[in-house]
């Protein structure tokens, strides 16, 4: 070298190892920071291996409960659909059954508004037919009365005419007295049996609805036409 130190022979071989255990430490230091480089990307790919397959079943429990979720909505809506058809056809039954009844009842009021207007049409014929067995009696009696009020009344005149001639003069303000009363009574007699043929004729045509007023009406006609007849015979 030609340097200041001289150089041994010995001492060659000793720089020689040093430089040497100098290049192998520094290949083991290399080594060791490959391995440990290499581990660490070994970790960091284990790692992220892992992550992503814990990402990947996060997304497959995901999945799963959005498919469970679906299927129980499914289930839910069909179930729904199902109860509201049951309640709609429950809704039509009853319908269809209060319907039905509506029209039972309907149809036992027509019976029974039909039933009554029969009850009261026979009872009309009937109160009709004894009214007019009333008035054909209440007729031969009349003129039955007529016929005997007539012959009496014949049998007066004949008698009047006899003495007419003896007492014409001396009777004659009481004789026009007695003809007024006769007047009076005739006309009388008229008016009462007028108001019984027309008295009679409402009762045969009137539509009778009132229990109280038929029986109050058919005691009146029952008994009022032989009053009034006998209170004008009477008079």
């Amino acid at each position: 070298d030609g340097g200041s130190f001289p150089t041994f022979p010995g001492e060659m071989e000793r720089l020689e190892l040093g430089r040497e255990g100098e290049d192998q430490e520094k290949l083991q230091r290399e080594e060791e920071a490959r391995i440990q480089n290499e581990e660490l990307a070994s970790l960091a790919q284990e790692k992220q291996a892992q992550e992503e397959a814990a990402l990947l079943e996060m997304e497959e429990l995901k999945r799963a409960e959005e498919e469970e979720q679906q299927r129980l909505a499914e289930k839910d809506r069909i179930q729904r659909e199902q109860e509201e058809q049951e309640k709609l056809a429950e809704l039509q039954l009853q319908r269809e059954e209060a319907e039905a009844k509506a029209s039972e009842e309907a149809e036992r009021q027509r019976q029974e508004r039909e039933r009554i207007m029969q009850q009261n049409l026979q009872e009309r014929l009937e109160r009709k037919k004894r009214i007019e067995e009333i008035m054909k009696r209440t007729r031969k009696a009349e003129q039955s009365d007529t016929k005997n009020e007539d012959k009496s009344n014949e049998e007066d005149e004949d008698i009047e005419e006899d003495e007419e001639h003896s007492l014409e003069k001396q009777d004659q303000p009481e004789k026009s007295k007695c003809e007024d009363f006769c007047l009076e009574d005739d006309l009388e007699a008229l008016c009462h049996f007028t108001l019984l043929q027309e008295d009679s004729k409402m009762g045969v045509d009137d539509v009778f609805l009132n229990g109280n007023k038929q029986e109050e009406e058919e005691e009146r006609r029952e008994d009022g036409p032989s009053l009034y007849f006998s209170q004008s015979v009477e008079t």
